[in-house]
């Protein structure tokens, strides 16, 4: 129930936790993964840059136990490619997603390559690739796996 991307990430009682149904709350299992969509209260990267990652990070004059982040960047940037990319649109593409990468494997199915494959979908880029250099080496895109609901993905009945 806490997230870097939740100003009350620290809270005894984070909102994050409060808004989960008990069902993803327990039995924890390091094994699946999940998908958590925050909104933050920003309007464009210049202003996540200044007013989160920085704030949150060695470089925003917080003491060391309220830090997230050592020495931020912005790894990519882009416009969304996709026609009427609502929220409830993106909230299905990574649902499908997720029903397709349901194993969290520490080297090559976690949050950064969840990242760079949102990044290639939206933008419409190939070649993209996590930020951290020893997950490159065994990264494949998957963006299709955003396109198709789960139910798509099963063998036909014969």
């Amino acid at each position: 129930g806490k997230s870097n991307w939740c100003a009350d990430k620290l809270d005894a009682n984070p909102t994050l936790y409060r808004m989960m149904p008990d069902t993803l709350k327990k039995p924890y299992d390091q094994h699946f993964s999940e998908v958590r969509i925050v909104d933050l209260p920003v309007k464009n990267k210049d202003e996540f840059y200044e007013k989160w990652l920085l704030k949150y990070s060695n470089k925003g004059g917080l003491p060391p136990e309220l830090q997230r982040f050592f020495d931020p960047t912005v790894y990519a940037s882009g416009n969304v490619r996709i026609r009427n990319c609502t929220p409830s649109y993106l909230a299905g593409v990574c649902l499908n997603y997720i029903s397709r990468a349901f194993a969290y494997e520490q080297l090559t199915a976690n949050c950064q390559t969840f990242a760079a494959d949102l990044y290639g979908f939206l933008t419409g880029s190939k070649g993209v690739a996590p930020f951290s250099t020893f997950l490159r080496a065994g990264y494949h895109q998957r963006t299709m796996a955003f396109l198709y609901r789960p139910s798509y993905t099963e063998k036909p009945s014969q």
